[in-house]
């Protein structure tokens, strides 16, 4: 059958697309071709996938990101490597128990445990499904059939195993201390789960009394906490206060008095330069509670309701209760003035989970000392290739101004259990023996009897990303103690910026602590995607993170912008393209309307192959095949000098300079130029003229279609098994190899090149602008160019020839030149002449009968 009947006109992507995924997650060689290898001889390309919280629907921005690494994953099989891309699902802790009291209108601590574990089982499976259908949707070529979860028995055994080994070599502890909470989600969290917002406040200015002087002012933010206050600091070099360092300041209202203690942590220029010391404010009062080992005061219950300490205010919420604490300061006339505070003059610290203010509530903790540990966890760091390069600094500052121990433990009905007791007195610990992982200490007991009453079971679950940071391990199929696969470290971890501080991180610091080796040996940061009109907001300017700002969220925006309504307004490789828009590690605007550009190329490549195919007919291609016409060995230069910055950039994970060079190969030297200079050798009656461009022109294009398999798998496959399969008899184009190395460049072809489009750009220009048709002749063309450019432009002069539809040409010596067109390259010049009566002619012929 000809390529007219076998080749269908136009390109459908929706019925294309579904096509080949039923083919490709079946049950026949194309669902076989995505899965690693455990006993190939090809080398190991492991990917430590993100696995995607399971904390609502995905947006357009877990596309974009997640696309990225579906892409490297096809190049590197189109390389020859033996890829390890695997899956999981981020479905224990915190993210998936909010999701399922939203989802069912439910608070955990106030439902049965096991039933509550039970609906958080069936939200994580529930979306970890619709996750897993997106992916397919999008053409994801990783194995689904051993995707992981989190929260599974194996996962929960190394995370346990983990977490006991930390423990054994003396980096896991259980402190009580203060620790960063969550009144919201009733849950201490990691330094790493802190966001900051801009929100306006007030400094409400009341008076200590100090014995024999004069009243001290404290200008406060925080006047719920006054039942809380353990001491005043003042600077020890303010002038003002001198006096007053070692006396005792009553507090009001409640009339407990506390020292007047001088710290260079007090500072002269905020507020009126007295600070109260309440526990807890914020880390300063920490800081100070223990350098000068000052009372314990107790305001603020974990589920953020002020404590009977607080009197009056008892049992409000924390805004209550600071709303009520200053009308009754009022009544007592304790508020010298209220000073109002605008937003973007305040930063407060909240919850990234769920934006509510940090509070500071003191109970045991589990924590990973990390603080002890900067430098070495600087130093391994430096061993992980980083793409792009800054980014390293982001994670090298975050260490560098680590205040905080990994709080590891939450205070949750859902996660990975912390196997471990602890006797009544909290003096001794047993934890559990890796051989029993996994358990949950409150459905079993240690084997050993407690030294000092009975052993109480650690209720606690791991924090998220105690599990999460083992990835590498659980992508290694990690199943004893010290068991480590050849493939660990994993060739690359794919993440966004925003988690540097944790995932990467966290990663990073179990690796070293449990192995003293990097986890991956290359990271690959990418960038976000922001919401349509995102404005530079005050959080900028003050040197706050812009893209936690505007990035698009899971949580708020899933809906807005649902991958799968923008895949059904276009189709998958068009998102796969505009994925591939943006440098590595940048943000970009989400703007739906650039997709048009994609399906526009998709339409070109197919009318484009379409074209080329209908000149091979009959045609069968040789292997090795050079040839020797100079448009061919152009052609062939220019796909070697992109092939090469191709290979380069996607070595360095560079998509976006991949696929910029590669299009305007495509668009301009192949579709604007190439087929365009050898239709007429294509219908040549001498037959070496025509076979040389016939076994060009496939080489070039079933090298194009390699090239962008890996961005457009599901067009690229369709037109390889149309055509190409018959011939290159391998399965799926993407289990075809592509050759990079030893590719060589041309520089002579690529001059001749050069110079044949200049010319043929003059002649475009000489009968666009004169309004010719381009299949009016030129009756006399003559080429002006000089003593280099001569020999190239002679060497393609019936390429010229038949492209200009020229009667007659000739190459002259640019000295020569007389009444050129005003255009010009690179020194060259036309002269054209067109009989007005064949132009005439021409119109006559157009105009309607």
């Amino acid at each position: 059958m000809s390529i007219d009947e076998t080749f269908p006109k136009r390109y459908e992507p929706k019925a294309i697309e579904k096509k080949w995924q039923d083919a490709w997650y079946g049950q026949g060689a194309f669902s076989q071709a995505n899965r690693f290898d455990e006993n190939s001889s090809k080398p190991t390309f492991s990917i430590d996938t993100p696995p995607p919280t399971v904390s609502g629907k995905l947006h357009i921005g877990h596309v974009f990101s997640y696309t990225h690494t579906e892409i490297i994953s096809r190049y590197k099989r189109l390389r020859g490597f033996n890829v390890y891309y695997p899956f999981g699902y981020d479905d224990n802790g915190l993210p998936t128990e909010l999701l399922t009291e939203k989802e069912h209108g439910i608070r955990a601590h106030q439902t049965d445990r096991r039933k509550f574990r039970e609906l958080c089982l069936e939200t994580g499976k529930k979306y970890s499904q619709a996750f897993s259908q997106l992916w397919k949707s999008l053409g994801f070529s990783c194995d689904f059939e051993s995707a992981y979860s989190t929260i599974s028995p194996t996962s929960q055994k190394i995370s346990q195993w983990s977490f006991v080994d930390l423990y054994k070599k003396g980096k896991v502890e259980r402190r009580k201390e203060p620790a960063l909470w969550c009144t919201k989600c009733a849950t201490s969290f990691a330094q790493a789960e802190i966001d900051d917002i801009f929100k306006a406040g007030k400094f409400v200015h009341i008076p200590f009394e100090v014995e024999g002087l004069a009243p001290l002012t404290v200008a406060t933010t925080r006047p719920e906490l006054l039942a809380a206050c353990v001491s005043v600091f003042v600077n020890p070099e303010d002038e003002r206060f001198k006096s007053y360092v070692g006396k005792k300041a009553k507090v009001p209202f409640f009339g407990h008095e506390v020292s007047v203690i001088a710290d260079e942590k007090a500072q002269i220029d905020k507020g009126t330069g007295v600070v109260m010391c309440c526990t807890f404010g914020d880390t300063t009062d920490i800081q100070w509670w223990r350098q000068y080992k000052l009372p314990l005061r107790e305001a603020i219950s974990k589920y953020g309701k002020m404590t009977e300490l607080c009197g009056p205010v008892a049992n409000l919420k924390i805004e209550e209760a600071k709303e009520k604490m200053i009308e009754i300061l009022k009544e007592k006339n304790l508020v010298l003035k209220v000073v109002d505070i605008p937003a973007e003059s305040r930063v407060v610290n909240v919850h990234e989970r769920c934006g509510t203010p940090v509070e500071f509530i003191v109970q045991p903790q589990w924590f990973i000392k990390v603080c002890d540990e900067k430098e070495n966890l600087i130093s391994i760091a430096r061993k992980i290739k980083w793409h792009p390069e800054f980014m390293r600094s982001r994670y090298e500052n975050w260490v560098e101004n680590l205040s905080w121990d990994w709080a590891i433990s939450r205070q949750r009905a859902f996660g990975v259990p912390i196997p471990a007791w602890y006797s009544e007195d909290g003096k001794h610990i047993y934890v559990a023996d890796p051989k029993d992982l996994p358990l949950d200490p409150t459905e079993s007991k240690p084997p050993v009897p407690c030294p000092s009453g009975e052993w109480i079971a650690d209720s606690d679950v791991l924090d998220t990303w105690a599990t999460s940071s083992a990835t590498p391990l659980i992508n290694a199929r990690f199943s004893l103690p010290n068991e480590r696969k050849n493939f660990l470290p994993m060739s690359m971890r794919p993440q966004a910026h925003d988690i540097i501080r944790t995932w990467a991180f966290y990663t990073i610091a179990k690796s070293y602590f449990h192995f003293k080796d990097m986890p991956w040996k290359d990271i690959v940061i990418s960038g976000h995607v922001q919401k349509p009109g995102a404005k530079v907001e005050a959080a900028q300017m003050a040197g706050q993170d812009f893209a936690r700002k505007t990035k698009i969220s899971k949580s708020k925006d899933g809906e807005t912008f649902a991958p799968e309504k923008i895949i059904e307004r276009n189709c998958a490789d068009a998102i796969r393209l505009w994925s591939a828009g943006a440098s590595l590690g940048t943000d970009i605007l989400f703007d739906e309307g650039g997709m048009g550009e994609s399906l526009k190329f998709l339409n070109k490549l197919w009318n484009a192959t379409r074209f080329a195919l209908l000149n091979l007919e009959n045609f069968k291609p040789e292997k090795n095949f050079a040839s020797k016409y100079p448009v061919d060995q152009w052609i062939l230069a220019r796909l070697s000098q992109v092939m090469n910055y191709y290979q380069k950039s996607f070595d360095q994970y560079e998509i976006h300079g991949a696929k910029v060079e590669l299009d305007k190969f495509f668009w301009i030297d192949f579709c604007d130029n190439y087929i365009e200079f050898i239709k007429w050798r294509c219908l040549s009656s001498d037959a070496k003229v025509a076979e040389e461009a016939k076994q060009t022109l496939y080489q070039v294009l079933f090298k194009l279609l390699q090239l962008y398999a890996p961005l457009a798998p599901h067009i690229t496959e369709e037109i390889y098994q149309l055509y190409f399969k018959q011939f290159e008899k391998i399965e799926s184009i993407h289990q075809t190899e592509l050759q990079f190395d030893g590719v060589k460049v041309d520089e002579k072809f690529l001059a001749g090149g050069k110079y044949l489009v200049g010319a043929i750009g003059l002649v475009r220009g000489f009968k666009s602008k004169n309004q010719y048709g381009f299949k009016i002749p030129i009756e006399d063309l003559k080429i002006y160019t000089n003593a280099e450019q001569k020999p190239h432009l002679e060497a393609t002069i019936s390429d010229i020839k038949n492209f200009a539809q020229a009667k007659s040409i000739s190459i002259l010596d640019s000295k020569e030149a007389t009444n050129t067109f005003e255009q010009e390259f690179e020194g060259i010049k036309i002269n054209a002449y067109v009989d007005p009566k064949v132009v005439e002619e021409f119109k006559a012929a157009k105009k309607p009968s």
